[in-house]
């Protein structure tokens, strides 16, 4: 209930001080004794409605499964660090392994073409026939 009062500063408790003494005057201490009573009448009536709507239960309900869910969070989180660390793990010990070199062919030097082999049933001999020439 106090937290309503929270926010107020000194000099809004000093006007509402001087306005109930303005209202109330003599009275005021039977007037806030009456409030008094009132208000806590309001909170009994406020706490049996709780209980009877089961709000109260309701209320430890969703703290019980706001625990679960945040446990089970927790949990995959873990889980989660784990296998990290350990495919962390495993790839250093990659990175850490000694290389054998893969014994293979050289390759060709960089300044002489590769020429693959003629097949000889597709090269052409050269005619010897002067007369098959034809100029014009």
């Amino acid at each position: 209930m106090l937290a309503l009062f929270d926010n107020l500063s000194f000099g809004e408790v000093l006007v509402g001080g001087v306005l109930a003494v303005m209202m109330f005057g003599k009275n005021l201490p039977q007037a806030a004794a009456k409030a008094a009573v009132q208000l806590q009448r309001l909170r009994r009536q406020m706490g049996d409605l709780r209980k009877d709507m089961g709000i109260d239960e309701q209320i430890r309900e969703a703290e019980r499964e706001m625990r679960a869910a945040m446990a089970q969070a927790e949990r995959q989180a873990l889980a989660a660090e784990r296998a990290a660390s350990a495919q962390a793990a495993e790839l250093r010990r990659e990175i850490a392994a000694p290389v054998t070199p893969e014994i293979a062919a050289p390759p060709p030097p960089a300044n002489t073409a590769v020429v693959p082999p003629a097949d000889a049933s597709r090269v052409a001999a050269p005619s010897t026939e002067a007369g098959n020439a034809s100029f014009g």
